[in-house]
């Protein structure tokens, strides 16, 4: 440029290109904030702002170019603070600009685990610390600290954001816990969970009792999921909105005993047109007086063996030499006709079944305090139902220990796969609150793992 210019044309152009005696363009820089403003509201007070954000002087040239770029996420307040000040400032300097503003994609972790920053010794600041509860919804603010995240609970009117452990950190974390045998503040499965793994076609957990023989279909590649420790600290989730005539499967999880099964058939036998149960294969004979597809689908046991073989079904198990199984097709069918299915399968299913294809609602039936059950189990109670009426069972106080024991398990192992847990104290209470969260599921957007819904 000097080759073509020279000194001199170079210095007349400098002191052209901005007015420097200008006495607007010098000294302390004052300007006023109108808090109240919303982020289009500012745009249009500026002057000569042109479509984009762009702006550039009209009485000279401008020897700079400047593009800012501000990254937004739901914070439209400080935005507003930051452009009633970022405009004005850049016109005073007659800078030929443009404002980016780029807005991410926001975050939600749904967290596994309680928090409280005043018992955490590694946090740099307890009091700039967010606790939170486990299954809360967490807005990630940032995540550029990999050992440090802001974040602010969802739903939380007070915008201020605090500093939550991150997935490493946290995770490192609960690996140190493990060692030392303890299972606070976060979620460890067991490389034995022998208890766990002897299950039976009823969902009991005992082996001992068991009269068929569950086997939950994975392949082995896939089987280490649940053989080796596992931590789980936080899940990005995502909204998901009702779809007309589309309904989530209702997964009912819990020991023998706590009720699922009859919060089932009363949920089914209070609107059958509606709710749906699954209609499970098996590869016995028909007797004659079976319809193949009411009571079960009638198949060869060669056929069950290859289904199983294709990862066609959630569970499956043998009793008295014929194989049992709940198929993916069959809920997959009562979806399709437009009914909500209800299930109770084994917890171990839920590997299958939580897919971004079927989206159920994961339901834990827990049961109350062992004087609770005490009080309401001990005397005669519905225990199932048959074709010739209802069965009553007396539980023993060992068997009330085992439902205990057996909820804890599931909890201790599947809580994080819980959308809701419902404590069983009162039949009637409880199956009105399960009634409450089904209408809520068809009515109410939902947070879903965020590969279900992109």
């Amino acid at each position: 440029m000097q080759g073509q210019m020279g000194e001199a044309t170079i210095r007349e152009f400098e002191e052209s290109s901005i007015r420097r005696e200008d006495p607007g363009h010098v000294g302390r820089f004052k300007t006023k904030i109108n808090k109240s403003l919303t982020v289009f509201q500012v745009a249009t007070k500026i002057n000569n702002l042109l479509p984009g954000g762009a702006w550039k002087p009209k009485n000279c040239f401008s020897r700079t170019r400047l593009a800012v770029i501000i990254p937004y996420r739901d914070r439209e307040f400080h935005l507003t603070l930051l452009l009633s000040v970022l405009h004005p400032l850049l016109q005073r300097q007659m800078i030929d600009y443009r404002i980016f503003v780029i807005e991410q994609v926001p975050v939600r972790m749904r967290a596994h685990f309680n928090y409280d920053p005043f018992k955490d010794t590694l946090i740099p600041c307890r009091e700039a610390g967010l606790p939170f509860k486990k299954g809360d919804i967490l807005h990630i603010v940032d995540q550029t600290d990999l050992n440090w995240w802001q974040a602010r609970r969802e739903g939380d009117k007070n915008m201020r954001a605090g500093l939550i452990p991150g997935k490493q950190l946290q995770e490192r974390k609960e690996a140190m816990r493990r060692t030392v045998g303890t299972l606070d503040g976060g979620l460890y499965r067991e490389r034995e969970n022998k208890g766990i793994r002897s299950s039976t076609m009823n969902g009991s957990l005992d082996s001992r009792k068991a009269r068929k023989t569950k086997k939950i279909m994975y392949q082995s590649e896939n089987s280490s999921d649940f053989d080796n420790a596992e931590i789980i600290t936080y899940e990005e989730v995502e909204k998901y909105y009702p779809e007309s005539g589309r309904y989530r499967p209702i997964v009912l999880i819990g020991p023998p005993g706590a009720g699922r099964n009859e919060l089932k058939r009363r949920l089914i036998t209070s609107n059958p047109e509606h709710f749906s149960a699954t209609i499970p294969h098996t590869s016995r004979s028909k007797k004659p007086s079976e319809v193949d597809g009411k009571e079960y689908y009638f198949v060869s046991r060669t056929e069950m063996d290859r289904r199983i073989a294709e990862r066609r079904f959630v569970e499956y198990g043998e009793y008295k030499g014929n194989l049992y199984g709940t198929s993916i097709e069959s809920i997959t069918s009562a979806l399709n006709a437009g009914k909500v299915c209800v299930l109770t399968p084994h917890p171990q299913a839920l590997k299958m079944l939580r897919s971004a294809e079927l989206k159920p609602y994961v339901i834990f039936i827990k049961p109350p305090s062992i004087e609770r059950l005490r009080d309401t189990r001990l005397v005669p109670t519905t225990k199932g139902n048959t074709d010739n009426g209802m069965i009553q069972k007396t539980f023993s106080d060992e068997e009330l220990h085992e439902m205990i024991l057996n909820a804890s398990k599931i909890e201790e192992n599947y809580s994080h796969f819980f959308d809701k847990t419902i404590v069983n104290d009162e039949l009637t209470t409880v199956f009105t609150e399960l009634c409450a969260a089904v209408y809520r599921i068809e009515h109410e957007p939902q947070w879903v793992p965020i590969s279900w819904v992109r």
